[in-house]
């Protein structure tokens, strides 16, 4: 085995509560040599399926590989990894090692704005006397000099050291939250009702400097604070009065930048994992993977163990009966190590059942079409791996587009448009008019079948950020039921609605809006005119001329590539892929990244956008990790002193 290259990937998001930016998910795959299964096993790590769905099974056994590998598409994790690590007998360190590894960060375009333009990532090679680490360090946290002796301009999310390859994190979805209603003293405000009669809140007065049109004024914030948390009713809509909020996060250190660190300078699982235990308030499974090729994860998280179990609405706060008595012990959440099924699983829900955990939030359909081009060869090549992390295959177009031919194929007015689709790929690419097509007519059929259910305000809420994927997984529930109760509009009394009669009714409602819109040739229907990202500057709104231009964009809410937009604002992109990297541990030299849309913030550096279209294209650029010092510009940080 000594002659074969070796590999090890591992990926990463991060989508941490009350963060700086947020960040939500890394993405990495790998330069595969497939062997059989008495060397290796499949690894996939999936998004918002159930946990009795694709992620629970055997795979095939042809699919398999050598070494460990975590693998993240936008919010989801995927990894290859060995049924047996010690069998492989490769120490750290070894020149023919190999460990690949690109992520992605699915990120706004408010959320690069934020930034300034800049990148939500910083590209860059960060050495220490504990460890050397290349990949990209997230803006906004700032590390610490440690023992490293070095400060970085943030803590590194998603990157390789020459030993292990740690931080591949999406995000989780653990009830780490409570809300507690609670009752005041009517004879003083600032007091509250407990078991043992009333206590003062905690005061915080926050002074706010506002900027308006005659200068800068200041107000003041009065902040009230139970023993369950801040009060919240005043800044968040539909929260009831008094209602407070307890999260670990706000009930002392949290530990999110000392757990990030502490896998920077991990070794091997042993040391990933305890510098994990000190995170209080996220809620995140976090990828592993190291050149010995083992593969395993982490679920990180503080969990409440309450009095009364479950509390999914807020509860009154004046007795105590719900409260929290502790918190589930950290060796007792969730993880695995080169488990017997040879790979672990995390599209957002447990690669395990957990408990106080959700798994029906989240885009689960990519996972999906990775499985299908995972399956499509033995062996894959590093430009294979960049085709899939690129990949804009949409598996809810494969479920749909069958329907739509067989209701609407042969009815006049519709049947040219149904027609257009009986050859179609199913790719969510730029020159495709079927792409636009399906993305109006799907958009329609959730609108149509779920709207007089739950009313516009509950619609507008799931087309919003990433929820799409809950009205999408309800349609999927009842997609073989033509006679479901879903189906029917309890507007209409005398009629019952079918499955059918909504596919109908969903793309007559969309050939009319992109015929309206569009014009009737079809031809002009392409995904890439209408499907476009512009990344704004925190200053855009005033000083237009920082704003980069529209750029067409591949893919949609539920490719591998993806490339949500606004059904608001139809087909405007407001979230995409913002890092990739890809690692050889073999091979340093070779390593490439992107992070978009440059690396300068200043509007008139040449590198203030120079990334853009690359990114668009999928392309990556080299990291020069080896060769550094001899590019013609170099910039160095270091703290005084040293030299």
């Amino acid at each position: 085995m000594g002659s074969k290259r070796r590999f090890a990937s591992i990926i990463a998001g991060l989508f941490f509560f009350f963060l700086f930016l947020p960040f939500s998910q890394f993405l990495a795959y790998a330069d595969c040599e497939v062997v059989d299964r008495a060397n290796g096993g499949l690894i996939i790590l999936c998004t918002g399926t159930d946990t009795d769905g694709v992620i629970g099974g055997k795979r095939d056994d042809r699919i398999t590989v050598e070494m460990g590998a975590v693998i993240d598409i936008e919010d989801e994790a995927v990894g290859l990894s060995p049924q047996n690590a010690e069998a492989t007998g490769i120490d750290a360190g070894k020149g023919d090692d190999e460990i690949t590894n690109f992520g992605t960060i699915g990120v706004s375009a408010e959320a690069i704005a934020d930034s300034g333009t800049i990148s939500v990532g910083v590209e860059g090679n960060f050495e220490g006397e504990a460890s050397s680490r290349a990949g990209s360090a997230a803006i906004g946290i700032e590390g610490g000099k440690g023992d490293d002796e070095v400060v970085s301009t943030g803590t590194i999310t998603v990157g390789a050291t020459a030993t292990a390859a740690g931080g591949s994190i999406t995000v989780g979805n653990g009830d780490n939250t409570d809300f507690f209603v609670e009752k005041l003293n009517p004879d003083n405000p600032d007091q509250y009702l407990t078991e043992e009669g009333y206590r003062n809140f905690e005061i915080v007065n926050e002074t706010l400097k506002i900027k308006g049109k005659d200068g800068v004024r200041e107000e003041t914030l009065k902040v009230k604070i139970s023993r369950h948390g801040p009060v919240i009713s005043d800044i968040m809509t539909g929260m009831p009065q008094n209602c407070t909020m307890m999260w670990p996060g706000l009930l002392g250190h949290d530990g999110t930048l000392e757990g990030l660190l502490g896998c920077n300078r991990a070794r091997n699982f042993g040391e990933f994992r305890k510098a994990l235990s000190v995170v209080r308030g996220g809620s995140v499974h976090i990828g592993y993977a190291d050149i010995n090729g083992n593969i395993g994860y982490q679920y990180t998280s503080t969990l409440p163990i309450r009095k009364s179990g479950q509390n999914p609405v807020p509860r009154p706060g004046d007795r105590g009966e719900y409260d929290w008595t502790g918190y589930l012990p950290f060796e007792d959440h969730p993880y695995a190590l080169n488990p017997d099924t040879g790979y672990v699983a995390s599209f957002n829900q447990m690669p395990e059942r957990g408990i106080d955990y959700g798994t029906a939030y989240f885009l689960f359909e990519r996972p999906y079409r990775f499985e299908e081009m995972v399956r499509s060869k033995e062996k894959f090549s590093p430009e294979d791996v960049r085709k899939m992390q690129t990949d804009v295959g949409s598996n809810l177009a494969k479920r749909w587009a069958p329907h739509i031919l067989r209701v609407c194929g042969s009815t006049e007015g519709l049947s040219q448009y149904a027609a257009s689709l009986r050859n179609w790929d199913c790719a969510i690419t730029l020159d495709s008019p079927q792409a636009t097509l399906f993305n109006s007519f799907f958009t329609h059929l959730m609108t149509n079948t779920l709207e007089n259910k739950v009313g516009k305000k509950v619609m507008d809420e799931m087309y919003a950020d990433l929820h799409v994927s809950i009205p999408a997984q309800w349609l999927i529930r009842s997609m073989d039921d033509n006679n479901h109760w879903t189906w029917d509009d309890p507007s209409t009394p005398n009629l019952k609605e079918t499955r059918d009669d909504m596919i109908l009714k969903s793309l007559r409602d969309a050939v009319s809006e992109l015929t309206g819109r569009l014009g009737k040739d079809q031809r002009g229907w392409a995904w890439g005119k209408v499907h476009t990202m512009t990344i704004k500057h925190p200053m855009g709104g005033i000083l237009p001329f920082l704003n980069l231009s529209p750029i067409p964009y591949p893919g949609d809410d539920f490719t591998i590539n993806a490339g949500w937009w606004d059904r608001q604002k139809p087909y405007d992109m407001t979230s995409g892929a913002a890092i990739r990297i890809v690692v050889d541990m073999s091979n340093l030299g070779t390593m490439t990244l992107m992070s978009p849309p440059g690396q300068s913030g200043h509007y008139l550096s040449p590198y203030y956008s120079d990334l853009v279209d690359l990114w668009a294209k999928g392309e990556q650029i080299p990291a020069h990790y080896t060769d550094a010092e001899s590019l013609k510009q170099l910039l160095v940080l270091q703290p005084s002193g040293v030299r």
